[in-house]
């Protein structure tokens, strides 16, 4: 039988850093079209739905005839301090209560906007080859931030490396190399959810090298994405 696998929007009102920045336009259509599009591109996702408590972003989903709206997200779902986990909790219970169960879950952050085509479904296949409970789409630490050379200070405000290796790696080709989550891409099991985690020690990665690393945060994000999609043009 067929894993099946709901593709979760999260999208919730009220942003600090960038006021209204779900339905506030981007370039010629809003910031979370730009997902509505790649999800619903994809031919791996069984269902796609929107989580959001905002009537506005009710209101522009609804050019997506595609893009689910099984409810409005509670409001104590939807603050500043809400682990994204019990949002992905809430969507599985209430597609659970209506009859429709989901294997895994892949989620889909409105704030990196520039998946590449046919991300979402390397992605899914990947991981539906693997035992893994977890994936997350990761890109390769810049040399210069590398934890190998990063250092912390001590009380006496000497710096002591981080890595708390007894020799300091010398040369930029003998770093190992270290990678980060840029957030375009999580697929989690419903188990792992259940338990409370997106990731766990047997989560895997899968290197995203292809198109721009930008995660919208900050009016600063804002504007990098802005000019990103100026020199496309």
């Amino acid at each position: 039988m067929r894993q099946k696998i709901l593709g979760l929007i999260p999208a919730r009102a009220g942003s600090q850093g960038v006021p209204g920045k779900h339905t506030k336009l981007l370039g010629s259509k809003s910031l979370i079209h730009y997902t509505f599009q790649s999800a619903i591109q994809s031919r791996l996702l069984d269902t796609v739905a929107l989580s959001t408590d905002s009537d506005e972003i009710i209101n522009d989903a609804k050019s997506f005839p595609d893009i689910e709206i099984p409810f409005v997200r509670p409001a104590n779902l939807a603050t500043e301090e809400t682990p994204t986990v019990l949002v992905i909790q809430h969507a599985l219970n209430f597609y659970q209560n209506i009859g429709k169960h989901f294997d895994y879950v892949c989620l889909l952050q409105a704030t990196t906007p520039f998946r590449k085509d046919g991300l979402i479904d390397k992605a899914v296949s990947y991981f539906l080859n693997t035992n893994a409970e977890s994936l997350t789409t990761v890109r390769i630490v810049p040399s210069k931030y590398n934890p190998h050379w990063c250092f912390e200070f001590t009380e006496n405000a000497q710096l002591k490396p981080v890595m708390q290796e007894s020799r300091l790696i010398p040369r930029r080709q003998d770093l190992p190399d270290a990678y980060y989550r840029d957030g375009q891409i999580y697929i989690v099991s419903r188990k792992l959810v259940q338990n409370g985690l997106l990731l766990n020690e047997q989560t895997i990665g899968l290197i995203n090298s292809d198109g721009p690393d930008i995660n919208i945060d900050t009016m600063d994000d804002w504007n990098l994405a802005k000019k990103w999609l100026s020199n496309e043009k």
